[in-house]
């Protein structure tokens, strides 16, 4: 008999009180983001966000009130992290319109290549020219 337990996971979006943190460095984890914010206030969650395994370098920040979020903004706007100067401000809500012109995901998988593979050359192109090692025979 097997037993499945449920793991809560949260993210960055059920937060309604966070901080965008652009100009990140691609080095920077989502426990330094904490761990920087942690000085001003309870942090919820810190988020970098990535596409596959590489940072975007930026991110979010959720913190337990709005009065969090106008300190961060104020103590760390400018502020250095990982020797770059980062930028923190209100994360605003997307906008419906947005969320709409955001594509479907697709699948990743690539197209197989259609063009003929080294076995089948002589189908790819009759008038191809031939190696001069060919006409030696």
């Amino acid at each position: 008999m097997s037993t499945i337990t449920e793991t809560k996971t949260t993210t960055v979006d059920q937060f309604p009180n966070k901080v965008f943190v652009g100009n990140l460095s691609f080095k920077t984890t989502d426990g330094q983001l904490k761990d920087f914010f942690s000085d001003v206030g309870d942090v919820k969650e810190a988020r970098i966000i990535t596409r596959g395994p590489r940072s975007l370098g930026y991110g979010f920040v959720a913190f337990a009130d709005e009065a969090t979020v106008n300190k961060a903004v104020e103590m760390k706007n400018q502020a250095e992290l990982e020797g770059r100067k980062i930028n923190v401000e209100s994360a605003r809500p997307m906008s419906e319109g947005t969320q709409e012109a955001r594509p479907a995901k697709t699948s990743t998988r690539r197209r197989p290549n259609r063009r003929a593979s080294g076995k089948d050359r002589s189908k790819a192109r009759v008038d191809a020219p031939q190696d001069a090692s060919d006409s030696s025979q």
